[in-house]
């Protein structure tokens, strides 16, 4: 079906022909600031903590838990693993440090994750055959068994 778009110089967004808000005006177009019912209103920092808190883990939307893909679990990992400031195997002192994991799997177990320079994290994956086999973001195989 072939929708056609036009830019709604009213909305300031593209509205397709065919929506019902298709040359309308929004709803507070022309209120005042402060009849406006959301204007410079925001949240207290108690609520933010209290929104933050419902929607940890399972309870967001966007959770995928065990189904999370390859950069989401070492974005998981380098948010909760301190890096230190050598690399684990050879001792390096060095910034450039890269998250490693050791078995395979790809879990949410910290003990399952090194730092490692650029060599060893190399030289690991290279003795362990490691080789990313991702598809759309999903994991297709354990790389290292």
């Amino acid at each position: 079906m072939d929708v056609e778009w036009e830019k709604v110089a009213v909305h300031g967004s593209n509205i397709a022909k065919g929506n019902p808000m298709y040359g309308k005006d929004p709803w507070n177009k022309g209120l005042p600031k402060d009849e406006q019912p959301f204007f410079a209103k925001k949240h207290k920092e108690s609520s933010k903590r209290k929104i933050g808190k419902a929607q940890l883990k399972d309870k967001n939307h966007q959770w995928k838990g065990k189904d999370a893909g390859y950069q989401a679990i070492h974005l998981w990992v380098r948010a909760r693993l301190k890096k230190p400031r050598r690399c684990q195997k050879c001792g390096k002192k060095t910034e450039d440090l890269d998250c490693c994991n050791i078995s395979g799997n790809y879990t949410r177990d910290l003990d399952d994750w090194q730092y490692l320079c650029r060599s060893c994290h190399t030289k690991f994956d290279k003795k362990h055959k490691a080789k990313r086999k991702v598809k759309g973001g999903k994991f297709v195989e354990n790389s290292y068994s």
